[in-house]
């Protein structure tokens, strides 16, 4: 149950990270940026 947690956690930080990278290099794209990936894979 642990491993199926972990696992479970680690694919949604990488698809958050996926979709981090597509945000535009903008003041907007680059805080959402950085949210999205701090709080995805705390």
């Amino acid at each position: 149950m642990k491993e199926q947690l972990l696992k479970r956690t680690k694919e949604f930080a990488h698809a958050c990270v996926k979709v981090a990278v597509t945000l535009p290099n903008n003041y907007l794209g680059n805080h959402i940026k950085g949210q999205l990936i701090r709080c995805s894979t705390y």
